[in-house]
């Protein structure tokens, strides 16, 4: 599978009689093998954006192409397909876990084969944020295991 492409994204939710914007991109491209990072406030569009590069939601406007493939022209059942064959993603859907399960829950999404993965809210309700940061990046980007994570983790939140 080729890069992602996002063109003329909007996405929307009903707030108070009103919509609000909750995704609004212009244009974005990630090339294949890139790796990218998300971050922002609780509520800013973090999961959002990852549910609608997924195909799980669609926009309201715009397109989303993995390489030839715009999830949102199949059908539900072929674009299921598709995403349990194509996107590797966690979404910890919010469920709070305990340092270890986290690192675990993190290292077989990767070794799985996950693009990516949104733990924020694990993170930051972390007893050391910053050292979780750390440990959940170790495992991403360093091929720590689990174990060695957490370690990492404990000498990091003792400083």
């Amino acid at each position: 599978m080729n890069g992602l492409e996002l063109q003329d994204i909007l996405l929307t939710f009903p707030e108070g009689g009103r919509r609000r914007t909750v995704l609004d991109i212009p244009y974005l491209k990630v090339t294949s093998g890139e790796h990218i990072g998300i971050r922002g406030a609780s509520g800013s569009g973090k999961s959002s954006l990852l549910n609608v590069v997924s195909g799980l939601v669609l926009p309201d406007r715009g397109t989303v192409r993995w390489g030839a493939t715009v999830p949102g022209a199949l059908p539900e059942h072929e674009r299921d397909r598709w995403r349990g064959q194509h996107i590797g993603f966690v979404f910890q859907d919010f469920q709070l876990f305990p340092e270890l399960e986290a690192l675990e829950l993190c290292y077989k999404a990767i070794s799985e084969g996950a693009a990516g993965v949104d733990m924020g809210r694990n993170v930051f309700q972390s007893e050391a944020p910053a050292a979780m940061i750390q440990a959940v990046h170790a495992v991403v980007h360093d091929g720590l295991k689990p174990e060695q994570a957490l370690e990492l983790f404990n000498e990091l939140k003792s400083k």
